[in-house]
Parts: structure tokens; C-alpha cells; sequence
């Protein structure tokens, strides 16, 4: 008994200690359980719960973690037949494929995930239920949700977590619920959870491509964070326009799924796959437009894809080799500027009066950062005297120092040869003095 409650001891200690996220007080990112401003860098494994062993969980966690993510994004009840193909441990999520009726055998093996997570310093954004299993429209279901079984299964699953400090809840799950009914079953599973959790935990909602939270859900008193899809269309999505759209001054946002590294465009191989150079857009573009941080995704990880495996569309590197793709591991340096130039008080567009050809920009009283998808010569009026300007590299993540006239606020960039065509950030300290 004494060995039980000392273990139960260490276990509260370490939860006490673990940051669970939330939305900063009346400002448009997130923070830790200590009010320290939290970047988000995530990374999509949908099927993870559903199509891996203990073992290969450890794995991934560990070199996810090791690679500067921070939260994983994955479904309890799993879109590639999650109701009726058990997980590795021969369990099937619901007994009779009754929501109502969860089957906790099934859920002790979820339990281990998340605390697995925990033990990575991760947080885990769980979808309750992939959408198919609320609106079809394509998948293989079956739909089992209604209000009241949804409110029943969100009870179960927020009492289940309430004490469990690194979990995000993420309804919707691909899909743009529309009717009163569908919308109805959306925000009763929302209400069981957060009538059972004593509110104690961040919900947000992944829609379906070129949409975001809101504009499904509305003014959902739930929603804290609005989440986007850009999705796997098109290269160069115009994410800025989107956020630009949807974005409120208090709101967090951020891209939940854009375009998936070695992904077919459009789902057809004959047109091509997303690269690293086009991941690398895609982010810097949101993060740039204002999000709070970013999902990345690879298409042989988000369905946990191995030989002999079912897979969806066109797969071509498994899982395994997935995490040493090369946008994926070039993630951490966008994480890495930003928590260097103090992300959360940057703003889109700040103190540049005057812009080149596919410019973005992010500026505080500190920084000023310039993000060109394709590096040209530029030249710019700033509201403030440089003190230093750099090229931060996104494919390394090193900086090269460049030799400027820094008494005129006229900046002119030359880019070495090297960058010339892909993308670049120019980072600008500023001279407070000057403002």
C-alpha cells in the first residue's frame, strides 16, 4: 500500500508540474500553466492510437520530442476503420459500436498513450471521434452519433481526463458539420466534456480543407482556439488571406493541416508531391499571417503507413522513414526563430512601410522579420534604424550576418547566390531609440 501511494505521490507531482496549454487572457497565443507564452509545433499522427504497439509509441514520442515538436494530433475513435479493425492489443474502441457504451480495456491503452505523451513532454490534441462517425461524406463510418449519445461519450471521456494535464480537445474531425442536427451533436459532445472536466482543458475543432473553426462553429462559447485547414490542393496556399479573414485580436489560431510532406497534389501522383520547400511555405506563411504556431504533417505518419498495410492514397515512405524527412525536421528551426524574436509580441505587417515582391512580415519595438516562399533583391522604408540585419536560413536554421549601411532606415538586401529562389528570413534588430 505505502509502494501504491507513493507511486500516486510522484504521479500528482509531475502532473502538477506539466504546463497544460491555454489561451493567454485577451491575446492571440497560448501559455503554459505558469503564463509563459507556449508555441505550438505539432505534428499529425491520426492513426497513431489505433495502428501502433507500445514500442513503436515510445519510438516515435522520442524522436518527435527530440526534434522540438510539442503536440501530437490523434483520434481515439480512428478514421481508418476504428470501429470495426482493433487496435495492435486486439481492442475495439465501443462495444456494439455503442458510444454510450466505451469499452475500457480500450481506453486503458489510450490512457497509456497520453501519459506516454506526458512522459515526452508532449501534449496530445485528441479528437474524441474522427467526423465520419458524425457525417459520412466519404470514409467508412459507420455514423453513430446523435446528441444524446454524443453528450454521453463526452461526459465519459471528460471525467476520464479531467486530472490528465496534456490533453487539447479537437472536435469536428474533417468535416464542415452543417445541419442543425450534425451542429447539434457537435456542441453536445463539446458540453460533456466540459461539464466533466471542470473546464480545466483547451477545445478547438478541425474543419475540412479551406476552412477554418469558425466559420463551422461560429461563436461557440468552447471554442478557444480557431484551427484551419489549408489541406493538400494546391502548393502556395494563400493561408495569410484566410487568417486574415478569421482572425481576432484575442483569438488564437492556427493551421491544424496543411499540405502533408510527401503527400500527392490533390491525392493524384501523376501531378506531384508536396516537398520540403513547399512545407516550409506553408508554415512560414501561416505563422507570419499571425498564427500562434503550426501543424506539421507527412503522409506516411498521419496514417502510420507500413508495408503490407492498408494505405490511403499513393503512399510511397512509410511512417518509420517519414520522421527523417526533411521538412519535418526542419520545423524545429521555424520554432527556434520564433521563440528567439519573442514570437507572441511580433504583428503581422508591423513597421514596414514599403515592401518587395512576396513579402510577409512580422514586427515588434525589437525585431523585424521578412519572410520571401522565393528570395529576391529588395529594398524597403522601415519606421525604425537597424541595428544588425541577418539572413536566417529555413532550410538550417543558421544565420548569416549581412553588411548594411545601418544609419538610414532605407534597407537594401542582396541575397548570396545561394538563396536566390527559395525561400529566406531577413531578421532586423531594431534601435528602440529610433521609434
Amino acid at each position: 500500500m505505502k509502494k501504491v501511494s507513493l507511486v500516486f505521490i510522484f504521479l500528482m507531482i509531475f502532473s502538477a508540474g506539466f504546463a497544460q496549454i491555454k489561451p493567454a487572457k485577451d491575446q492571440p497565443y497560448l501559455v503554459d500553466h505558469q503564463g509563459k507564452p507556449f508555441f505550438w509545433l505539432g505534428d499529425t499522427a491520426w492513426e497513431l492510437i489505433h495502428r501502433l504497439d507500445k514500442k513503436e509509441i515510445e519510438a516515435y514520442f522520442k524522436k518527435r520530442s527530440a526534434q522540438g515538436y510539442n503536440v501530437i494530433q490523434t483520434v481515439a475513435l480512428a478514421e481508418l476503420n476504428g470501429l470495426t479493425v482493433p487496435n495492435r492489443n486486439g481492442e475495439l474502441p465501443l462495444i456494439d459500436q455503442d458510444p454510450a457504451k466505451p469499452n475500457e480495456a480500450y481506453f486503458k491503452w489510450v490512457d497509456w498513450v497520453v501519459q506516454c505523451a506526458q512522459r515526452h513532454d508532449l501534449q496530445i490534441a485528441l479528437l474524441p471521434t474522427w467526423g465520419d462517425k458524425i457525417k459520412l461524406v466519404w470514409g467508412p463510418g459507420p455514423v453513430v452519433f446523435n446528441p444524446e449519445n454524443a453528450y454521453a461519450y463526452g461526459k465519459f471521456i471528460g471525467e476520464r481526463y479531467k486530472d490528465q494535464p496534456n490533453i487539447i480537445y479537437v472536435l469536428g474531425g474533417d468535416r464542415n458539420m452543417e445541419t442543425p442536427e450534425e451542429l447539434a451533436t457537435v456542441n453536445a459532445m463539446a458540453k460533456g466534456i466540459q461539464e466533466h472536466d471542470n473546464g480545466q482543458h483547451m477545445m478547438t475543432y478541425h474543419p475540412r480543407g479551406g476552412y477554418a473553426a469558425s466559420m463551422i462553429v461560429k461563436d461557440a462559447k468552447w471554442l478557444d482556439l480557431d484551427m484551419l485547414q489549408t489541406g493538400h490542393w494546391r502548393k502556395r496556399y494563400p493561408t495569410d488571406s484566410l487568417i486574415a479573414e478569421v482572425r481576432q485580436p484575442n483569438r488564437p489560431l492556427l493551421d491544424g493541416e496543411p499540405c502533408y510532406e510527401d503527400h500527392p497534389i490533390q491525392w493524384k501522383p501523376e501531378i506531384g508531391f508536396f516537398h520540403a520547400l513547399d512545407i516550409r511555405q506553408s508554415a512560414y506563411r501561416s505563422v507570419f499571417a499571425g498564427a500562434c504556431g503550426h501543424t506539421y504533417g507527412h503522409h506516411g505518419i498521419w496514417q502510420m503507413w507500413q508495408k503490407g498495410r492498408e494505405s490511403i492514397s499513393s503512399v510511397e515512405v512509410d511512417w518509420k522513414h517519414g520522421l527523417k524527412a526533411k521538412g519535418g525536421g526542419q520545423m524545429k528551426y521555424l520554432k527556434k526563430l520564433m521563440e528567439q524574436t519573442h514570437w507572441y509580441e511580433l504583428k503581422p505587417d508591423h513597421l514596414m512601410t514599403a515592401s518587395g515582391d512576396s513579402l510577409q512580415t512580422l514586427g515588434s519595438d525589437q525585431y523585424l522579420l521578412i519572410y520571401q516562399e522565393q528570395a529576391k533583391d529588395f529594398s524597403a522604408n522601415i519606421e525604425a534604424k537597424p541595428s544588425s540585419i541577418s539572413i536566417f536560413d529555413p532550410e538550417t536554421g543558421n544565420s548569416k550576418r549581412l553588411q548594411n549601411h545601418l544609419q538610414s532606415n532605407h534597407i537594401k538586401v542582396n541575397f548570396p547566390k545561394k538563396y536566390l529562389n527559395r525561400d529566406a528570413v531577413i531578421v532586423i534588430n531594431l534601435d528602440t531609440n529610433s521609434l
